[in-house]
Protein backbone atom coordinates (compact mmCIF):
# COMPACT_ATOMS: atom_id res chain seq x y z
CA UNK A 1 0.00 0.00 0.00
CA UNK A 2 1.17 3.48 -0.84
CA UNK A 3 -1.15 5.66 -0.22
CA UNK A 4 -4.62 5.64 2.13
CA UNK A 5 -6.72 8.53 3.53
CA UNK A 6 -9.94 8.48 4.94
CA UNK A 7 -13.24 10.25 4.03
CA UNK A 8 -16.48 11.63 4.07
CA UNK A 9 -16.06 11.72 8.41
CA UNK A 10 -14.20 8.67 8.65
CA UNK A 11 -16.97 6.39 7.23
CA UNK A 12 -14.67 5.82 3.43
CA UNK A 13 -11.52 4.44 3.65
CA UNK A 14 -9.31 4.67 0.04
CA UNK A 15 -6.41 2.89 -0.44
CA UNK A 16 -3.89 2.59 -3.50
CA UNK A 17 -1.20 0.07 -4.01
CA UNK A 18 1.97 -0.10 -5.68
CA UNK A 19 0.61 -1.38 -8.75
CA UNK A 20 -1.98 1.37 -9.43
CA UNK A 21 -4.58 -0.35 -7.70
CA UNK A 22 -7.25 1.41 -5.87
CA UNK A 23 -9.90 -0.05 -3.52
CA UNK A 24 -12.90 1.97 -1.43
CA UNK A 25 -14.20 0.76 1.60
CA UNK A 26 -17.88 2.04 3.37
CA UNK A 27 -18.43 1.44 6.62
CA UNK A 28 -21.36 0.09 7.70
CA UNK A 29 -23.64 -0.30 10.54
CA UNK A 30 -25.26 1.64 13.22
CA UNK A 31 -23.94 3.34 16.27
CA UNK A 32 -21.32 1.17 17.70
CA UNK A 33 -20.91 -0.60 15.06
CA UNK A 34 -17.58 -1.03 12.86
CA UNK A 35 -18.13 -2.35 9.52
CA UNK A 36 -16.21 -2.17 6.92
CA UNK A 37 -17.50 -3.32 3.09
CA UNK A 38 -15.22 -3.09 -0.32
CA UNK A 39 -17.21 -1.33 -2.21
CA UNK A 40 -14.60 -0.83 -5.15
CA UNK A 41 -11.85 -1.64 -7.02
CA UNK A 42 -10.19 0.48 -9.39
CA UNK A 43 -7.04 -0.74 -11.47
CA UNK A 44 -5.43 2.34 -13.21
CA UNK A 45 -2.33 0.58 -14.29
CA UNK A 46 0.03 3.86 -13.12
CA UNK A 47 2.44 2.61 -10.89
CA UNK A 48 3.11 4.29 -7.14
CA UNK A 49 -0.04 6.60 -6.64
CA UNK A 50 1.29 8.70 -3.74
CA UNK A 51 -1.91 11.07 -3.15
CA UNK A 52 -5.38 10.64 -3.30
CA UNK A 53 -8.70 12.54 -2.83
CA UNK A 54 -12.60 11.25 -2.99
CA UNK A 55 -14.72 14.63 -4.08
CA UNK A 56 -17.73 14.82 -1.74
CA UNK A 57 -20.40 13.85 -3.36
CA UNK A 58 -17.85 10.35 -3.92
CA UNK A 59 -18.32 10.75 -7.60
CA UNK A 60 -14.35 11.79 -8.95
CA UNK A 61 -11.39 10.88 -7.60
CA UNK A 62 -8.08 12.15 -7.73
CA UNK A 63 -4.69 10.69 -7.62
CA UNK A 64 -0.98 11.70 -8.36
CA UNK A 65 1.95 9.33 -9.09
CA UNK A 66 5.13 9.28 -8.27
CA UNK A 67 7.45 12.40 -9.51
CA UNK A 68 4.30 12.78 -12.24
CA UNK A 69 3.12 16.32 -12.95
CA UNK A 70 0.15 15.17 -14.27
CA UNK A 71 -3.06 15.35 -12.56
CA UNK A 72 -5.31 11.98 -12.24
CA UNK A 73 -9.40 12.60 -12.66
CA UNK A 74 -11.54 9.18 -12.37
CA UNK A 75 -14.78 8.70 -12.61
CA UNK A 76 -15.43 6.27 -9.57
CA UNK A 77 -18.61 4.03 -10.99
CA UNK A 78 -17.04 3.32 -14.20
CA UNK A 79 -13.76 3.14 -12.86
CA UNK A 80 -12.11 5.33 -16.28
CA UNK A 81 -10.56 8.16 -16.45
CA UNK A 82 -12.34 11.47 -16.92
CA UNK A 83 -9.28 13.62 -18.04
CA UNK A 84 -5.78 13.57 -17.58
CA UNK A 85 -3.73 16.42 -17.92
CA UNK A 86 0.16 18.35 -16.83
CA UNK A 87 -1.01 20.76 -14.25
CA UNK A 88 2.01 21.31 -12.87
CA UNK A 89 6.04 21.74 -13.83
CA UNK A 90 6.37 19.01 -11.03
CA UNK A 91 5.47 15.86 -8.67
CA UNK A 92 1.76 16.86 -7.81
CA UNK A 93 1.86 15.95 -3.71
CA UNK A 94 -1.98 17.08 -2.58
CA UNK A 95 -4.96 17.81 -3.94
CA UNK A 96 -8.65 19.08 -2.12
CA UNK A 97 -12.13 19.42 -3.57
CA UNK A 98 -14.24 22.28 -2.71
CA UNK A 99 -17.59 21.26 -0.98
CA UNK A 100 -19.79 21.94 -3.91
CA UNK A 101 -17.51 19.88 -6.06
CA UNK A 102 -16.70 22.65 -8.74
CA UNK A 103 -13.22 23.26 -7.28
CA UNK A 104 -9.60 21.55 -7.30
CA UNK A 105 -6.69 22.38 -5.54
CA UNK A 106 -3.30 20.92 -6.59
CA UNK A 107 0.07 21.66 -4.23
CA UNK A 108 3.01 20.40 -6.09
CA UNK A 109 7.11 20.12 -6.12
CA UNK A 110 6.98 23.36 -8.34
CA UNK A 111 6.08 25.73 -5.26
CA UNK A 112 3.23 26.52 -6.38
CA UNK A 113 -0.51 25.85 -5.30
CA UNK A 114 -3.73 25.79 -8.24
CA UNK A 115 -6.94 26.39 -8.16
CA UNK A 116 -9.10 24.47 -10.92
CA UNK A 117 -12.38 24.99 -12.37
CA UNK A 118 -13.77 21.21 -12.98
CA UNK A 119 -17.24 22.81 -14.62
CA UNK A 120 -17.91 20.75 -17.76
CA UNK A 121 -15.08 18.22 -17.26
CA UNK A 122 -17.67 15.38 -17.67
CA UNK A 123 -18.77 16.56 -21.05
CA UNK A 124 -15.16 16.76 -22.09
CA UNK A 125 -14.11 20.30 -21.26
CA UNK A 126 -10.55 20.44 -20.08
CA UNK A 127 -9.93 21.85 -16.10
CA UNK A 128 -9.99 25.51 -16.38
CA UNK A 129 -7.03 27.16 -14.20
CA UNK A 130 -8.32 29.94 -12.04
CA UNK A 131 -5.01 30.95 -10.21
CA UNK A 132 -1.55 29.61 -9.77
CA UNK A 133 -0.78 30.22 -5.69
CA UNK A 134 3.51 31.18 -5.99
CA UNK A 135 4.09 32.95 -2.45
CA UNK A 136 5.58 29.55 -1.21
CA UNK A 137 9.65 28.89 -1.10
CA UNK A 138 9.00 25.25 -0.64
CA UNK A 139 6.81 22.17 -2.75
CA UNK A 140 3.34 22.65 -1.13
CA UNK A 141 2.09 19.44 0.44
CA UNK A 142 -0.92 19.89 1.68
CA UNK A 143 -4.37 21.94 1.26
CA UNK A 144 -7.44 21.73 1.75
CA UNK A 145 -10.84 23.94 1.34
CA UNK A 146 -12.49 25.70 4.40
CA UNK A 147 -15.82 24.64 5.63
CA UNK A 148 -17.14 27.42 4.31
CA UNK A 149 -16.03 27.42 0.72
CA UNK A 150 -14.36 31.05 1.44
CA UNK A 151 -10.62 30.03 2.10
CA UNK A 152 -7.79 27.78 0.87
CA UNK A 153 -5.32 26.08 3.16
CA UNK A 154 -1.64 25.21 1.99
CA UNK A 155 1.10 24.16 3.61
CA UNK A 156 4.84 24.03 2.94
CA UNK A 157 7.43 22.68 4.78
CA UNK A 158 9.40 25.19 7.42
CA UNK A 159 6.83 27.72 6.30
CA UNK A 160 3.86 29.69 7.57
CA UNK A 161 0.56 27.84 6.72
CA UNK A 162 -1.47 29.99 4.59
CA UNK A 163 -4.93 30.79 4.11
CA UNK A 164 -6.10 31.92 0.92
CA UNK A 165 -9.11 34.18 -0.25
CA UNK A 166 -11.31 32.24 -2.67
CA UNK A 167 -12.59 35.19 -4.58
CA UNK A 168 -9.72 37.49 -5.05
CA UNK A 169 -7.24 34.66 -4.13
CA UNK A 170 -4.98 36.98 -2.28
CA UNK A 171 -3.15 35.46 0.94
CA UNK A 172 -5.62 36.51 3.46
CA UNK A 173 -3.57 35.29 6.73
CA UNK A 174 -0.90 33.00 8.29
CA UNK A 175 -0.06 30.28 11.14
CA UNK A 176 3.54 30.26 11.80
CA UNK A 177 3.80 26.60 13.58
CA UNK A 178 6.87 25.41 15.61
CA UNK A 179 6.70 22.07 12.83
CA UNK A 180 9.58 21.85 10.81
CA UNK A 181 7.41 19.50 8.24
CA UNK A 182 4.08 18.88 8.46
CA UNK A 183 2.38 15.38 7.45
CA UNK A 184 -1.47 16.31 7.29
CA UNK A 185 -3.85 18.97 8.28
CA UNK A 186 -7.16 19.51 8.98
CA UNK A 187 -9.91 21.74 10.32
CA UNK A 188 -13.22 20.70 12.24
CA UNK A 189 -16.15 20.68 10.92
CA UNK A 190 -17.35 24.23 12.59
CA UNK A 191 -14.56 26.20 11.34
CA UNK A 192 -13.20 26.72 14.34
CA UNK A 193 -10.18 24.66 14.81
CA UNK A 194 -6.78 23.51 12.67
CA UNK A 195 -4.55 20.66 13.78
CA UNK A 196 -1.33 20.12 12.20
CA UNK A 197 0.52 16.70 12.33
CA UNK A 198 4.45 16.87 11.55
CA UNK A 199 7.88 17.02 13.28
CA UNK A 200 9.78 19.66 15.24
CA UNK A 201 12.53 21.46 14.54
CA UNK A 202 14.67 20.69 17.21
CA UNK A 203 12.99 17.72 19.31
CA UNK A 204 10.04 14.85 19.10
CA UNK A 205 9.77 13.82 15.59
CA UNK A 206 6.01 13.30 15.85
CA UNK A 207 3.57 16.06 16.85
CA UNK A 208 0.12 17.39 16.72
CA UNK A 209 -0.84 21.14 17.45
CA UNK A 210 -4.50 22.37 17.43
CA UNK A 211 -4.88 25.99 16.27
CA UNK A 212 -7.70 28.33 16.78
CA UNK A 213 -8.57 28.60 12.90
CA UNK A 214 -10.05 32.56 13.49
CA UNK A 215 -8.09 33.83 15.86
CA UNK A 216 -4.79 33.81 17.80
CA UNK A 217 -1.89 32.81 16.99
CA UNK A 218 -3.43 33.53 12.92
CA UNK A 219 -1.67 36.23 12.27
CA UNK A 220 -3.61 38.17 9.85
CA UNK A 221 -1.86 40.16 6.69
Amino acid sequence: MSSAVFTHGGRTLLAAGADGTIRIWCRSGGEGKNVWEEKRIIRTNRKEITDLCLSPDGSLLAFACRRDPRIHLWDVDSGRPVCEWKGHSAWVLAFAFSADNRLLATGSFDYTAKVWDLRGVRAGTKPRLLTTLERQSRAVSKCFFGPYGKTLVTASDEEPIRFWDLVTFDERASVETRQGEIFDMTVSADGRFMATAGGYRIGPIGCVELWPAAARPLREK
